[in-house]
């Protein structure tokens, strides 16, 4: 990825309802998951970091994308940084009678971002 340093931008904003503003320009988890193909999670975490520093804000997870990896590489990708402008989108799935294993869903989303800084 030689010349990304340089790259200059200025991603648009807009209003994502009710959540507040967000970057027009949405990063997916399915290249973060490795579901694309094969990378290391070293290299998405760097792809993370670099999005987010060029104003990308909106980054979208499901638990298809590589069976939690994209969760894992979001948390450790922002682990100890400010998350007050980030906007984390994940899918969940809602079936009738199965709203315990969506609750687990949503619980384990929220470990694999966890951090220890209290955000």
């Amino acid at each position: 990825m030689r010349g990304v340093s340089r790259w200059e931008c200025s991603v648009e904003r807009r209003q994502f309802r009710p959540f507040g503003s967000v970057s027009a320009l949405t990063l997916g988890g399915g290249g973060l998951g490795q579901i694309w193909g094969d990378t290391t999670r070293e290299e998405a975490v760097a792809t993370a970091r670099l999005a987010a520093d060029k104003g990308i804000t909106h980054f979208d997870m499901a638990p298809m994308y590589g069976r939690g990896e994209a969760e894992k590489v979001i948390g450790e990708a922002f682990r100890g940084a400010d998350k007050i402008e980030l906007a984390l989108h994940h899918q969940v799935s809602l079936r009738a009678g199965r709203a315990r294993y969506s609750l687990r869903q949503a619980q384990r989303v929220l470990d694999a971002l966890a951090t220890n800084d209290g955000h």
